[in-house]
């Protein structure tokens, strides 16, 4: 088998001329082509009716890049075998012939290595990008569940009963100005919110109180919250900063 490896390989080193050279070379700067794999019977039925235009042998000689005259597929891929009286066909035939050498198979390996690093540059950009959103969608529902456990928490709620048990009247809450009409109107949105929801009409999302210790703020919140039949939930700022 060794002697016919290289009687073959000896009869297309012959046969292989400086101007059929390119064709090799055109086989490895088109390595991303597809080529079909067809039977090696297919192939010589092609060679005996005159249709190959070339062929060109792998470095191994196990292997054959066939193109054709015309017809589909124009180029194919066929795995030959160790037949001394091949390359005798293949020359009758009037087939161009040419060796893939391991100058064009390097030219092959540069094209790849050159692309390897711009491959992996987008890749890294992608998984970082990627990163990037995930970790900051779990930054943001790390955030909601916390204001979540904060208001489902016991020691931030007051229970209606609760409520109801305080000293927090509504007539004991001295307020001045305009605030007695605020008041009143948190007073009906908070009884019967649907009534507004049902017109349209755009109310207050919260009331923001301000002051010094000491000034009724908090009383407020727990008149409005007992007047309306409603728990009193409630935080420090410390409470917010810890969570």
């Amino acid at each position: 088998m060794k002697e016919v490896e290289n009687s073959i390989r000896k009869d297309v080193a012959e046969k292989v001329t400086p101007t059929q050279d390119t064709r090799a070379l055109w086989i490895a700067k088109r390595w991303w082509r597809y080529r079909p794999k067809l039977p090696y019977t297919y192939f010589l039925s092609k060679l005996d009716s005159s249709e190959v235009a070339a062929v060109v042998f792998t470095e191994d000689l196990k292997k054959l890049y066939v193109t054709m005259k015309e017809g589909f597929p124009l180029e194919f891929v066929v795995d030959i075998p160790l037949d001394p009286h091949l390359f005798e066909i293949i020359t009758s035939s009037g087939a161009e012939v040419d060796l893939l050498q391991k100058r064009q198979i390097h030219y092959f390996m540069k094209v790849v290595f050159a692309l390897v690093p711009g491959i992996l540059i987008l890749w890294l950009i992608r998984e970082s990008v990627m990163l990037l959103h995930i970790t900051s969608k779990r930054f943001l529902y790390k955030k909601y569940y916390q204001l979540l456990d904060m208001a489902r928490a016991e020691n931030f709620i007051m229970p209606v009963g609760d409520v109801g048990e305080t000293k927090s009247m509504y007539k004991e809450v001295v307020l001045g100005g305009d605030v007695w009409d605020l008041l009143d109107e948190l007073m009906i949105y908070m009884g019967n919110p649907m009534q507004f929801y049902e017109r349209d009409v755009q109310f207050v999302r919260g009331v923001l109180l301000s002051g010094p210790p000491g000034t009724g703020k908090t009383l407020f919140a727990r008149t409005l919250a007992k007047e309306s039949g409603l728990p009193f939930v409630f935080a420090s700022g410390a409470e917010f900063t810890d969570s």
